[in-house]
This record gives structure tokens, sequence and C-alpha cells, in this order.
């Protein structure tokens, strides 16, 4: 099973430790492969199965939200889930969750939240 911490930050900041999660961020933290969200993720098409997003989305320009969006949409098990956290509790994020939908995903069906 894959998991995903994008923008995972340093080891107190990762949502786990547990070794089946990949901690990715685009600074050089010991344990986190580094990246852009411009870059293809290092996982195989349809293998994650749980993707976290914490801060990161807030850090995106418009155009790195989608292109991050599209990646996802590439790596995600069918019936994967993607939780994003917004310390200020408002999502304010729409074109990211449009894309989504535009791929058939839906928030009402608890696929991305």
């Amino acid at each position: 099973m894959v998991k995903l911490d994008l923008g995972s930050g340093p080891r107190d900041f990762w949502v786990s430790d547990e070794s089946d999660w990949l901690h990715l961020d685009c600074e050089p933290y010991e344990g986190v492969i580094r990246g852009t969200c411009l870059e293809p993720i290092p996982v195989k098409d349809r293998s994650v199965e749980v993707a976290y997003l914490g801060q990161l989305l807030v850090e995106l320009s418009i155009e790195q939200q989608l292109a991050l969006a599209d990646e996802l949409v590439r790596v995600m098990k069918d019936d994967g889930v993607i939780r994003v956290h917004d310390y200020d509790g408002v999502l304010g994020y729409p074109e990211f969750f449009r894309r989504w939908e535009q791929h058939g995903w839906e928030e009402s069906q608890g696929r991305v939240g």
C-alpha cells in the first residue's frame, strides 16, 4: 500500500512516520523525497491509496494546484482517499476541487476530504 504525505516538511510535521508513507517536499529534509509540484510524483499509476495534503495548497499558485490535481488523478487508486487539511478551517481552493470533479471525483462520495 502506498500513502503520500505531500508537502510533508521535516519529520516533526509528518502525518505519520510509518514505513508505508512516502514524504515529499520541495525542501531537502532528512527522510523526504525532494521534488516540486510540477514534477511527476515518483510512484506508479493507480498505486496510491491515501494522499495527505497538509498546508500545501496555500503555498501553490493556481497553475501548480491544477497540475497537482492532474498528477493525483494519475497516481490515485479508484477507491483512494485524498485528505486536505486547511488550518484556517475553510477550503479556499475551488479550482483544485473543480479539477477533481472534472475527472469524476466528488467530495460528497468521500473520495476527497
